[in-house]
C-alpha cells in the first residue's frame, strides 16, 4: 500500500483557496455543530461512499483529479478552529487528504473507519484499489463536511478533473460554482417565507418538537447472536434488486399514488416490526422511527461547492399499524407528501439552532433515548444530476479510459440507531446498500435483515403483477 497527498496542498489547491478566501473563516452552521458535537470515538459521524469503475485507474491522472476537486469543495482541506468568543469556525488546514492505493484484493489497515477530529484533521479519507479492468475509489468523509448531493458533485467534479488530466478528447467544462453561497448554506430552505407563515412556524416547530420527544421509537432488536464488536471492512454491504422487481415496485407506487420510496418506507416498516416482534416482542403501543434526510437545495442551490445543506424529517408509526399494509402505505404517502412540499424537516433545523442559542444542544444530543429505529435514504440515480457534460455510455459515464458505473453507501451510524439502508437507482435496477452497528448486531443477523427486507420487496413487487 502506498499513501499519497499528505504534503502542502497543490498550486490549483492554493490557487482555489485564494480565490475564495474571503469566505473564510467560515462559522458552523446548525447541522454542522450538530454533527461535531454527535461525534464520539465508537459514533464518528462517518460516511462511506464506493465509487466503481471499469478500466484500471492511472495514478498521476487520479492524483491530479482530486486536487482539482478538492480546490473546488474547501470543506474537504478544512479544519474547525475554536475562536477566543468560543465560536467555532472552518479554517484552511494547509494540506490534502491522504490518499491510499492498493491491490483491488488488498486488504485495508486499521486506518479503515477510523475517527476524524475535525479540530487537527480535514474530514476525508480516500482510498483507490486497482486490478487489471476494474477500479474502486472509497471515499470515508465526516458528515459535517457534507451530505450526499454535496459528495455527488464532489464526485462529478473528480471525473471531469480525471478525464481532462489525461487528455482524451476535448476537455470538459466543470459545473459552475459560487463560492460565496457557503455562507449562506444553513439558510437554504428558508427564503420566501411571509411574517404569517414565520409565526405559524413557531407553532407548529414547537408542536413537531414535543411530538418527537414524546413518540419515543423502540430501537432495533438484537438477532439471536451475540454481537463480536468487529468492524467489518467494508462495513456494508449491497445487493442489487432485480428488473422485475424493480419495474413491480415502480409500478405498484405509481397506481397507488405514491412514490417507490414510500413503498420502500412500507416494507421496511412491516420488515422491522417483525424483527423486533420474533426477538424482543413489541406491544402494539411502541413505535418505530424511520429517518428521512431531505435534501433541502433548489435551483441555483446547486452552484454551492460542497456542504451540508439537508435535514432530517422523521416517519413515526405504532406497531398497531403494521396489520394493515395498504392504510400504512397511504398514511406514509400523506406525510412525506407534506414533508416534501412544506419542507418540513426545517423544523428540525430550526429545533438544532435554538438548542443551540440557549445552550441545550450537547444535552439533547448525548441524551438516553433513540432518535430512530433505522435510516432510510433515497440518493436516487447520482448520475443524473452531473451538469458537466462527461459522455454517457453502455453502463455509466465515460472519463478518459475509465466508465465510471455508479455509487453506493451508506450514513453514520448513532447511538441506538442500529442499522441504516441507502437506495441508490442504477436505470432500470436499484440497490440497497445496509450498514449494521457491530456492537449491537452481530453480521450474520445483519445480512438475515437486508435479507428479509429484499424478499419483502420482491414479494410486493409481485403484486404489480411484474
Amino acid at each position: 500500500m502506498s499513501v499519497a497527498n499528505t504534503q502542502p496542498a497543490s498550486a490549483a489547491a492554493k490557487s482555489s483557496t485564494e480565490s475564495h478566501a474571503s469566505v473564510f473563516p467560515l462559522p458552523l452552521s446548525a447541522m454542522e455543530a450538530f454533527m461535531l458535537l454527535d461525534t464520539t470515538p465508537k459514533y464518528s459521524m462517518l460516511c462511506e461512499l464506493d465509487l466503481t469503475f471499469q478500466g484500471r485507474i492511472d495514478q498521476a491522472a487520479c492524483e491530479e483529479a482530486f486536487a482539482f476537486a478538492l480546490a473546488r469543495n474547501p470543506l474537504f482541506t478544512h479544519t474547525i478552529d475554536k475562536l477566543k468568543n468560543g465560536a467555532l469556525v472552518w479554517k484552511d488546514s494547509g494540506q490534502l487528504p491522504p490518499l491510499r492505493w492498493l491491490d483491488l484484493d488488498e486488504p485495508f489497515d486499521a486506518t479503515y473507519g477510523a475517527p476524524f477530529d475535525l479540530m487537527k484533521q480535514s474530514g476525508l479519507r480516500i482510498w483507490v484499489r486497482r486490478g487489471a479492468d476494474k477500479s474502486q475509489v472509497l471515499l470515508h468523509f465526516h458528515h459535517a463536511c457534507g451530505d450526499g448531493m454535496g459528495v455527488n458533485g464532489f464526485v462529478e467534479d473528480f471525473l471531469v478533473g480525471y478525464h481532462n488530466a489525461l487528455g482524451m478528447g476535448p476537455a470538459i467544462k466543470p459545473r459552475p460554482l459560487e463560492f460565496e453561497r457557503l455562507k449562506t448554506r444553513g439558510e437554504i430552505g428558508m427564503g420566501g417565507r411571509s411574517l404569517l407563515r414565520k409565526i405559524y412556524d413557531v407553532f407548529v416547530g414547537s408542536y413537531e418538537g414535543i411530538k418527537f420527544l414524546w413518540q419515543r421509537p423502540a430501537p432495533l432488536a438484537a438477532g439471536p447472536n451475540a454481537p463480536t464488536g468487529e468492524l467489518l471492512r467494508p462495513s456494508y454491504i449491497n445487493v442489487r434488486l432485480s428488473e422485475a422487481t424493480t419495474r413491480g415496485l415502480r409500478r405498484l407506487a405509481s397506481s397507488s399514488g405514491a412514490t417507490t420510496n414510500d413503498l420502500l418506507m412500507r416494507d421496511l416498516f412491516l420488515v422491522l416490526g417483525r424483527w423486533n416482534e420474533t426477538h424482543e416482542g413489541l406491544p402494539a403501543r411502541r413505535n418505530l422511527r424511520v429517518l428521512m434526510p431531505q435534501n433541502l437545495r433548489e435551483g441555483e442551490d446547486y452552484r454551492m461547492p460542497l456542504a451540508n445543506a439537508m435535514s432530517f424529517a422523521f416517519v413515526t408509526r405504532r406497531a398497531s399499524w403494521l396489520i394493515r399494509p395498504a392504510a400504512l402505505l397511504d398514511s406514509i404517502r400523506e406525510e412525506t407528501e407534506a414533508i416534501r412540499k412544506g419542507k418540513l424537516s426545517l423544523y428540525f433545523l430550526g429545533g438544532l439552532g435554538a438548542m443551540r442559542d440557549l445552550g441545550l444542544l450537547k444535552s439533547i444530543i448525548k441524551g438516553p433515548f433513540c432518535f430512530s429505529t433505522t435510516i432510510l435514504t433515497n440518493m436516487g440515480d447520482p448520475l443524473k444530476n452531473f451538469v458537466a457534460a462527461l459522455p454517457r455510455v453502455e453502463g455509466g459515464v465515460q472519463t478518459g479510459n475509465l466508465v465510471y458505473q455508479g455509487m453506493f453507501g451508506v450514513p453514520p451510524m448513532r447511538p441506538r440507531t442500529s442499522v441504516s439502508y441507502s437506495i441508490f437507482n442504477h436505470g432500470s435496477t436499484m440497490s440497497i446498500t445496509s450498514r449494521w452497528d457491530e456492537r449491537r448486531i452481530h453480521p450474520q443477523d445483519g445480512r438475515q435483515l437486508l435479507h428479509e427486507y429484499v424478499n419483502q420487496l420482491n414479494a410486493t413487487a409481485e403484486q404489480a403483477g411484474a
